[in-house]
């Protein structure tokens, strides 16, 4: 294990130009090339790159290496359908009034990011909140895309801000939580056409 004065910012650059989207989905990570990019031995690479495959922001691939998640329709699917269960579960999870919603991101995906930790972290369960941090990590770049592919995306998750900062009732916030991930997961055929077009 590398010495955590060279991991933590090995891992946090890569983890960072993952989610900036870097690499287009299916690309290999190249451990040297890496190295050699951020002015480090191979030895903190590896080891950032085996803890982005465990949580799940890269692949691994026997004899292959590392590469970016190449994503497909049921997969990311599936990945919405998550984000949207566990945030509605922590809508009902505990009563009470909404604590405020305190936020300076400047841009969509981080304010998407904000938005929906703040809800799971009204459930008062940890667990909820570390899967909703790690899907907003995964999320993060194909939220980016969101804006160029739904119109109506910063309203949408304006409405959910303004919900919470109004302090309506779960089952209102609920509402506008299925309905936003309703439109993406109908909308998946767009995600990978632009996807296809970054291979």
């Amino acid at each position: 294990m590398s010495p955590s004065k060279l991991f933590e910012p090995t891992y946090n650059a890569i983890k960072s130009r993952l989610m900036q989207g870097a690499w287009s989905p299916g690309e290999r990570l190249e451990v040297a090339r890496l190295g050699s990019e951020l002015g480090v031995s191979i030895t903190p690479v590896r080891d950032s790159l085996n803890r982005l495959v465990g949580e799940q922001m890269i692949d691994a691939l026997a004899g292959l290496g590392f590469r970016v998640p190449a994503f497909q329709e049921q997969g990311l699917a599936d990945i919405y359908h998550l984000n949207s269960f566990l945030l509605r579960g922590a809508l009902l999870a505990r009563a009470g009034e909404w604590d405020v919603l305190h936020d300076g991101s400047v841009d969509y995906a981080s304010r998407c990011a904000h938005v929906f930790l703040h809800i799971a972290k009204r459930s008062g369960n940890a667990e909820i909140m570390k899967v909703i941090r790690n899907l907003n990590d995964r999320l993060h770049w194909l939220r980016g895309l969101e804006v160029m592919l739904f119109e109506t995306s910063e309203s949408e998750v304006a409405a959910i801000r303004q919900a919470i900062d109004s302090q309506f009732a779960p089952t209102e916030v609920d509402a506008l939580i299925e309905a936003y991930h309703a439109r993406r997961v109908q909308g998946i055929g767009r995600f990978l056409h632009v996807l296809s077009s970054r291979k």
